[in-house]
């Protein structure tokens, strides 16, 4: 080949795409190392400098001493403020009607979930434990006399109901089996003990009750249908002349269930776990069934109590 002989094209066009890709990789590799060296060499240099002059601020002036400060002051705002911490509990908890609110907002946040075992409030943390001692629209002169007076009458009762066994100790879960047709007689002005005996089991056990409606038709309107349970179960709370009334903090509506078949009670006291069972007199089909897995069933009728 010659010497005054060119370039072709092809050589021209490869030399040129050489010449761009060693200069993009030279440019990456200046940007991608450079700085890093530069940074690594002054940033010892800049962070004692930092150091020192946070040393030189008054405590107040450091970075992150007001957030620190404002957060202390918050939690003792919130000490120091009983309505606010309420409010706030309040949001986080949810306590049925017939549990006991600790006065001591702090206690109740730490120990609410310990007055629940196996779904149920334990008796100490509700307001039937505390009913009778309150003397419930009794006057304070004459509590005493009434809280001795309902002393006899559950002594009485009791010894109705074991006379072949021991109690359970007070506290402890009891289902008590009562007819329907004993809840519909209670009218303003009646003569009735129900209201009575429920009231002082209610306020030394963990109560639970079961309305029988065995053989009652409903409509077949579950809206009719809940109506005349709803019904019923508000009977138990009527005021009648001349008797104790029952206190919905003794006994609460949600702890009163409607039944209309042996398997549905048996059902419901198998989901339960009670201490006791007290069941009808003639019910000797839930004794049997009840006493095949284990529970201790006692069969007394309302009439055979007080």
């Amino acid at each position: 080949m010659s010497s005054d002989q060119g370039f072709t094209d092809e050589e021209v066009e490869s030399l040129l795409k050489t010449a761009v890709v060693a200069a993009v990789v030279a440019a990456v590799l200046y940007f991608v190392f450079f700085p890093k060296q530069q940074n690594g060499a002054a940033a010892p240099q800049r962070q004692p400098q930092q150091r020192q002059q946070q040393r030189n601020l008054a405590p107040e002036q450091r970075p992150g001493t007001n957030q620190q400060e404002n957060f202390r002051r918050n939690l003792a705002d919130q000490d120091d403020d009983e309505d606010g911490i309420q409010h706030f509990l309040k949001k986080i908890y949810s306590y049925p009607s017939h549990h006991i609110m600790s006065s001591t907002p702090s206690k109740a946040a730490t120990t609410s979930h310990r007055s629940v075992f196996g779904g149920i409030i334990s008796f100490r943390n509700t307001k039937a434990s505390i009913f009778e001692s309150n003397g419930y629209e009794i006057a304070e002169e004459e509590r005493p006399d009434y809280i001795q007076s309902n002393r006899r009458a559950r002594a009485r009762i009791m010894a109705n109901i074991f006379k072949k066994s021991d109690p359970p100790a007070k506290g402890k879960s009891v289902v008590l089996c009562i007819e329907s047709s004993e809840v519909k007689k209670l009218e303003p002005g009646c003569e009735s003990t129900l209201p009575k005996i429920l009231t002082l089991l209610g306020t030394y056990y963990n109560l639970f009750i079961m309305l029988q409606c065995d053989g009652e038709e409903g409509e077949g309107d579950y809206v009719k249908d809940k109506e005349q349970t709803d019904s019923l179960v508000q009977k138990l709370y009527v005021d009648i002349e001349n008797a104790d009334i029952l206190s919905k903090d003794v006994i609460p509506p949600h702890r009163v269930v409607v039944t209309k078949s042996e398997a549905s009670r048996v059902a419901f006291v198998r989901q339960l776990m009670p201490d006791l069972v007290i069941g009808e007199s003639n019910d000797e089909e839930l004794l049997v069934q009840l006493t095949k897995f284990g529970h201790k069933v006692i069969l007394k009728s309302i009439s055979e109590l007080y």
